[in-house]
């Protein structure tokens, strides 16, 4: 198992880092690896690590959002 701390960015100016168990075997190169991001945080497979906003009066939070970036990291303290 290994872990990436993944990035994402919402509609209203959010950005939410997670930390997400992948297999050994996770192609961080495939087609559909910000996909596979997604579904599994979407499913609460991730550990939400922190949320930062532009602006400090931003509307609700967006229910859908992108990949940006993502990186190997340490499994999450509990």
């Amino acid at each position: 198992m290994q872990y990436l701390k993944v990035e994402t960015a919402g509609d209203v100016r959010r950005w939410d880092s997670y930390i997400v168990a992948v297999p050994d075997d996770w192609d961080a190169d495939a087609e559909d690896s910000d996909r596979q991001l997604r579904d599994l945080i979407a499913l609460g497979k991730g550990k939400h690590q922190g949320t930062d906003y532009e602006g400090e009066y931003d509307p609700v939070p967006p229910d859908e959002f992108e990949v940006s970036e993502f990186e190997p990291t340490e499994a999450p303290k509990e």
